[in-house]
């Protein structure tokens, strides 16, 4: 495995940081909190399954 990440790696990538360090900086947690969480997961697979690759 190579440390090349293609942009849509490198986008979900910030994109998680981004939005966990968000949802962590309130300090408290409610369900609608981990929904989030839960919908930017399924977000990422999903732009993953729908990734064309060449070759």
């Amino acid at each position: 495995m190579d440390l090349v990440f293609s942009p849509v790696e490198t986008t979900a990538l910030a994109f998680a940081i981004l939005v966990t360090a968000l949802t962590l900086q309130g300090g408290t947690s409610h369900y609608i909190k981990g929904l989030v969480l839960l919908l930017c997961y399924v977000a990422i697979g999903a732009s993953f399954f729908l990734q064309t690759t060449d070759g």
